[in-house]
């Protein structure tokens, strides 16, 4: 059990699974439970393959430090088993290839390696993840730009609800996808249909 000092900020239960939680991420503390996370083969197109734990910590100072970037590290039995990013569009590089509108927020989502398999855990996490931001932030829309050749996140964003606004965009560091999702479409997304 890891001794969580920030509390709870966000909780979702989702049936079947149970409740995932979310805490504030202190990169001193934090950066050595997803320094791994970042290293797996799965989590390539996070950028920080190879990366050392000073590499870790020093990558999250620089994504924290903009006005409206929230990091949470997401946990389901006390055991942490995500990480999500949400924050402001407008202060991305994004912003130069989509219209935005008052109430976006952009999200990341890593999902760590999972020693037991439960059924419907990553869709679980993304569902939770998504809430997060429509629930405890007030978004009105999630925008999204996975890179082009992360085909399980398409496939997940598109269960999710998301539509595809740009089909290929090149930005600094990837060629990415830019999808937007509303409320309403998330709501009544075959996510949420599959996870009740």
């Amino acid at each position: 059990m890891i001794d969580r000092r920030a509390g709870v900020v966000f909780r979702n239960h989702i049936p079947g699974i149970g409740a995932f939680t979310f805490e504030a991420y202190e990169n001193d503390r934090d950066a050595q439970i997803i320094h791994p996370w970042v290293n797996m083969e799965y989590a390539k197109f996070w950028l920080l393959s190879n990366s050392t734990l000073a590499d870790v910590k020093a990558e999250y100072r620089k994504i924290m430090a903009p006005p409206g970037t929230h990091v949470y590290l997401g946990f389901l039995n006390n055991t942490p088993v995500f990480l999500t990013e949400i924050y402001d569009p407008a202060q991305e590089e994004i912003s130069a290839h989509v219209t935005l509108k008052p109430g976006d927020f952009g999200m990341h989502v890593l999902v760590g390696p999972s020693e037991v398999r439960i059924p419907g855990f990553t869709r679980g996490v993304f569902a939770s993840v998504m809430k997060c931001v429509f629930d405890l932030h007030g978004a009105e829309r999630v925008i999204v730009e996975p890179d082009v050749a992360n085909t399980k996140i398409h496939t997940l964003n598109e269960a999710a609800g998301f539509q595809v606004v740009k089909g290929s965009v090149e930005l600094a560091a990837k060629t990415v996808r830019i999808e937007c999702c509303a409320r309403t479409d998330f709501e009544n997304s075959a996510l949420m249909r599959s996870l009740s």
